[in-house]
């Protein structure tokens, strides 16, 4: 499965050539589970341009590609990267109007602390360590 979203995360500048694309490979062990926080997800951020693409299972199950990250946060020290998640049907009940995930990313160790966050307060959240590639 891994090798699945690795070929369908080829969308920035790093499938072309450039340099500036960081791909980042980070498995989580999660706190909780409520099943919401992936094992597994992968980011691409071209530092150049600002983008960042990701794609964990969930967002494979949704949306089927790739989706837009927001980059919170670049400094020396870390990346962050935000992304939402608008009426995703639930496993039980109504569906949840939205839902918000943050991954931290410290460059130096390449330890990464991603929380789920959800429209009505409930959270969970993962820790972990990414390969950079």
């Amino acid at each position: 499965m891994i090798r699945i979203f690795a070929y369908a995360f080829c969308g920035l500048a790093a499938c072309n050539g450039a340099a500036m694309a960081t791909s980042y490979e980070c498995k989580l062990k999660v706190s909780k589970s409520n099943h919401t926080m992936p094992e597994v997800i992968y980011v691409e951020h071209d530092s150049k341009t600002g983008e960042a693409v990701v794609i964990d299972p969930f967002i494979n199950h949704y949306f089927g590609e790739p989706i837009p990250a927001e980059v919170i946060a670049d400094t020396a020290k870390r990346v962050t990267f935000g992304w939402n998640f608008e009426n995703i049907a639930s496993r039980q009940g109504p569906n949840i109007p939205r839902v918000r995930v943050k991954a931290n990313i410290l460059k130096a160790t390449g330890e990464i602390q991603a929380t789920v966050s959800f429209g009505y307060g409930d959270s969970e959240s993962g820790f972990g360590t990414c390969k950079v590639e």
